[in-house]
């Protein structure tokens, strides 16, 4: 099974037919969580299912939308994990280095390599240390990395990165080697589409408020359709529990949390902000902590801190202290960066679900993740980390299998054999001369939606005016947003801008109420809207670009 995804309609003018179903049938299986461990899960048993010619039921429900939480927030990063070879997690680190390099090779457009420069700063790593990290990172891979990693002098440095702080380095220059850049939202949304393209339902902003249980089992949940304020119980066989942060919410008569977690911040600059060529990691002066660089095309992502975090899960943003602890270290690497607040683009923050492990802080604990079994039934998945959700899936499933709560049988790396919407380089370099639109919104179109540019140019050659850009200097165009409402089941318009695009990331937010307008224009015309929906739809994204905008003082 090797097929590949031309395309997938999931429009959520269906989604009352999609309740409906969740109303009239019995489930083998409905998974809770839209992020990108729901959608890994979902993903690997509706290709068993599709494999094996079984009929199995099967529903991913999220209380949000899809990619809602951490899922859209991480550091964009499909990686190994450098830093947990210091922790010893060489277990880990081998694992996160095969799913990345399997994300890599097969899912081009999404999945691309970034060349990433550790360099021996005054007070870390020595020069041998870092070789011996960077030469065991490689083995690890068991050398199907993009490259091999390879030392750079200090002269050499001084050429690769010029604004580079040199008196930094101790003449000892530093360490090339590569792990990749995602767009972690569209990774999750077109793993979800893989799902249902396999048969499979997936509806978002549907609440499970309690489960119902049946001898001490649960064979129901009582669920929550917030869009049509309407309340209604599923029929299931089993639950799995995927909620990342949340999963304490339905973890029962436990007396301690299984969740600690942490929080990591972001900023996106322009590029000319910083002027790094490569990905560098960056060390703290302030506590030793590392962070990144991340040049990502025009732009910058400097993140992300890991501490400690109390708050409401579903509210958490980045703030002038924590953009201030970053930039000064920013500053000090890179002494001519422009990164006070007039230079900043968007911020964010999202929130890590690690695994409770006492006496360890925040930046020691493991990212593996854990299954278990509840009394009444419940399967949950809890801790890992984004790069490897495949596999997180894959043990999920097996344990469902061997305990003969699953229909199916089981073969490892099965998944590994299949593709989503994915659209390799080179087939992109041999066809890219018959689209007729800017380079740069052609490369856009291809990095973001793969295959799904046929769609999208299809839409076009419809209706001319869809090539247009939504802004100036950004190549997000019209079409690309009708192919997002008419495939990608966004009910709202902050799903659009904010999880199927990185409209929210890479546009200033004085210019987002234009862009906003534009998009719900669309949406409109789609949905027959009103246009006092039209504006609390406008309004309600402008909001959340309010609460991620500490640097801006606009209205």
């Amino acid at each position: 099974m090797n097929e590949k995804i031309e395309n997938i309609k999931w429009d959520a003018k269906e989604r009352i037919r999609y309740v409906k179903k969740l109303k009239e049938e019995k489930f083998d299986i409905i998974i809770i969580g839209g992020g990108i461990t729901g959608a890994g899960i979902f993903r690997d048993i509706m290709i068993r299912n599709s494999v094996q010619n079984k009929n199995l039921k099967v529903a991913l429900i999220e209380s949000n939308d899809f990619a809602f939480g951490t899922s859209n927030r991480s550091t964009k990063l499909a990686h190994g994990g450098i830093r947990y070879l210091a922790q010893g997690e060489f277990d880990l680190v081998k694992e996160s280095e095969n799913e990345r390099d399997w994300l890599r090779n097969g899912f081009q457009n999404l999945v691309r390599p970034r060349s990433f420069l550790f360099c021996a700063f005054k007070k870390f790593e020595s020069k041998s240390t870092i070789k011996m990290g960077l030469s065991i990172y490689d083995k690890l891979a068991e050398n199907k990395n993009y490259k091999p990693y390879r030392w750079v002098s200090q002269e050499e440095l001084m050429e690769l990165e010029p604004n580079l702080n040199f008196d930094t380095t101790r003449g000892k220059g530093g360490g090339i080697y590569y792990d990749t850049n995602i767009n972690d939202a569209r990774l999750t949304l077109e793993t979800i589409k893989e799902g249902v393209y396999y048969g499979g339902y997936a509806i978002n902003y549907v609440d499970v408020e309690d489960f119902i249980e049946k001898e001490n089992k649960i064979v129901g949940l009582k669920v929550h359709d917030k869009l049509n304020d309407d309340k209604f119980i599923i029929d299931t066989k089993k639950v799995v529990n995927a909620t990342g942060i949340w999963v304490d919410n339905f973890l029962k008569n436990r007396d301690i949390k299984l969740i600690r977690p942490t929080k990591g911040v972001h900023i996106v600059v322009p590029e000319e902000s910083i002027g790094c060529n490569n990905a560098v990691i960056i060390r703290s002066i302030d506590d030793g902590r590392h962070f990144f660089c991340i040049p990502r095309g025009k732009f910058v992502l400097i993140g992300t801190t890991d501490t400690d975090y109390e708050g409401p899960f579903d509210a958490v943003y980045c703030s002038q202290e924590d953009s201030d602890y970053m930039t000064r270290s920013v500053k000090y690497y890179f002494p001519k960066s422009k990164l006070d607040n007039e230079y900043i683009i968007s911020s964010y923050a999202g929130l890590r679900p690690l695994i409770r492990e006492e006496g360890k802080s925040e930046s020691e604990v493991s990212r593996k993740h854990m299954i278990l079994e509840s009394p009444n039934g419940l399967i949950t998945i809890s801790g890992g980390k984004l790069t490897i959700f495949r596999k997180m899936g894959e043990d999920l499933v097996q344990k469902l299998i061997s305990s003969n709560s699953l229909a199916l049988k089981f073969e490892k790396d099965l998944t590994k054999r299949t593709y989503l919407i994915s659209y390799s380089r080179d087939e992109w370099k041999k066809n890219k001369s018959k689209y007729k639109l800017d380079e740069d919104i052609l490369d856009h179109l291809y990095q973001e939606y793969g295959k799904g540019i046929n769609e999208i140019m299809k839409l076009i050659e419809d209706n001319e005016k869809l090539k247009e850009r939504i802004i100036n200097d950004r190549p997000f165009i019209l079409g690309e947003f009708l192919y997002i409402i008419k495939h990608e089941f966004a009910p709202k318009l902050i799903d659009v801008l904010y999880r199927r695009s990185e409209v929210w990331m890479l546009v200033h937010p004085k210019f987002q109420a234009d862009v906003a307008k534009k998009v719900a224009e669309l949406m409109a015309e789609h949905y027959k809207w009103s246009n006092d929906r039209k504006q609390i739809e406008i309004e309600e994204y402008l909001n959340e670009i309010k609460k991620n905008s500490f640097f801006w003082k606009g209205k």
